[in-house]
């Protein structure tokens, strides 16, 4: 059951340091943090600390994620014969993901790592095998526990960090909700995510500087957060990024999964030794197949009992991609990426790890049957908030405010857009000029209609189709 409930600021223990509690059995974010006080300054910054006056806690169950034999495969065209042929993605792929530890899928181009990011997210069904959630499938209640970050980041670039963040607080949280809880969910979010000092910037794309490339992954995280799922999923989140950005995205990740309790799963190319030493759990693919999958510290010695011992000063990471990248003309390659794979199903068997059972007592089990899932506000009955997207009417108009935002900002497409409204105007106007009041009349009025509409229609749909 997930809940965002109302406190008062008073019912806190000042005393207590978010960061040496423990972590909780539920996920809980709560603003102001301890010692916050309004500020002397301005009246914006005033009315900033009075909104958050008020402690917003948000609480989440704790989830774990099992696969048991995982096998994706999908049918591929021959490139000599032509012929339908049936090609392996992933294959016969088991473990687990805790509540509290960043579990991190590693491995070269082409191994399947977004691919079982799917198929453990629910996101592509079309497998054989098992991926639960606390012992139970994948179902749409279930699922509104879980947040999934794209590798490419879509947002609009004539917005503000702030105004993405409001707008869709209020397309992905309950109506019941009001203004001022929406803008304290995004200022507690904008706070924890270090977003704060350019929450009025505006986001930027290729044609328009704005916030950096690690903000925009910060960004993407927090968009995702805003209905405090219990399961993270985020694909290739450190792409294009350098290495100290990197590694703040990274510290991110483990801090929502340590300090908070969530399940956080990953996929990561090639990281540093610093980001590395980050990861919890590691789980390293090659050619769809496990090669290693348990606790990243105990990686290095595995792999040195299977004679493949890690030099001194370098990165383990790096080291583990060495051995398990295979280009075409390497022979050997291929024979050693091999021998890791039997190696691991002989140690795996040997020592029962080829899928870790998950005691469903130690991630609070009982909140999630995936029966009900509510977010409600204070005082409130929870069945009146099952669902927490908005109403359809809400999402056109959030929608609508948007797309007003986006234009007014974007000069040259504003003008586009008026010089095409205008041309359309006189063009339709021409050809349907001084009609008849008669039967043909009236079919012509329809037949301009119709054009007017379509034409309205195909242009505000354009964008969608060509994504």
């Amino acid at each position: 059951m997930a809940a965002l409930r109302l406190q008062s600021g008073s019912d806190r223990d000042p005393t207590t340091s978010p960061v040496e509690a423990e972590p909780l059995p539920y996920t809980s974010v709560a603003t102001p943090k301890s010692g916050d006080r309004p500020s002397q300054g301005s009246r914006s910054r005033q009315g900033s600390n009075n909104r958050r006056n008020q402690c917003y806690t948000v609480e989440a169950p704790r989830l774990a994620l099992e696969w048991r034999a995982l096998q994706l495969e999908v049918t591929v065209q021959n490139a000599q014969t032509k012929a339908p042929e049936q090609k392996v993605i992933l294959e016969q792929l088991s473990g687990v993901a805790r509540p509290g530890e960043l579990l991190v899928v590693m491995g070269p181009s082409g191994a399947g790592k977004s691919s079982l990011l799917d198929c453990i997210s629910g996101r592509n069904t079309a497998i054989q095998g098992a991926a639960t959630v606390n012992g139970a499938p994948w179902n749409k209640h279930l699922k509104r526990f879980a947040a999934y970050v794209m590798q490419e980041d879509l947002f609009h670039a004539t917005l503000t960090v702030r105004e993405h963040l409001a707008l869709q607080a209020r397309l992905r949280m309950s109506g019941s909700f009001t203004h001022e809880q929406y803008l304290g969910r995004v200022d507690t979010l904008l706070e924890e995510f270090g977003l704060a000092k350019s929450k009025d910037t505006l986001i930027g794309g290729w044609m328009q500087r704005g916030i950096s490339g690690g903000e925009r992954k910060r960004l993407a995280l927090a968009t995702e957060l805003l209905t405090n799922p219990s399961v993270l999923f985020a694909d290739e989140p450190t792409s294009g990024l350098d290495s100290f950005m990197a590694k703040s995205v990274v510290q991110q990740l483990q801090r929502l999964a340590v300090r908070e309790g969530r399940t956080v799963v990953t996929t990561i190319h090639q990281p540093s030794s610093e980001v590395f030493a980050l990861f919890d759990r590691l789980e390293l693919l090659a050619d769809g197949a496990t090669v290693y999958q348990g606790k990243a510290a105990e990686a290095m010695p595995y792999f040195a009992n299977c004679g493949f011992q890690c030099p001194t000063f370098m990165n383990p990471a790096d080291y583990f991609m060495e051995q398990i990248v295979v280009v075409d003309t390497d022979v050997g390659g291929a024979e050693r990426v091999r021998s890791l794979k039997e190696a691991w199903k002989t140690h795996a068997i040997q020592r029962s790890e080829v899928v870790e059972v998950v005691n469903p007592q130690d991630v609070n089990s009982s909140n999630t049957s995936g029966n009900q899932v509510t977010m409600t506000a204070s005082g409130g009955n929870m069945d009146d908030f099952e669902d927490p997207r908005a109403s359809v009417y809400g999402q056109i108009s959030v929608l609508a405010t948007r797309n007003a935002l986006r234009l007014l900002r974007d000069k040259t497409a504003l003008r586009l857009q008026t010089i095409q409204t205008l041309m359309t105007t006189v063009l339709v106007g021409i050809i349907f000029f001084q009609l008849t009041l008669d039967q043909q009349g009236v079919s012509n009025f329809s037949g301009a209609f119709f054009y007017v509409v379509t034409e309205q229609v195909y242009g505000a749909s354009m964008p969608a189709i060509m994504s």
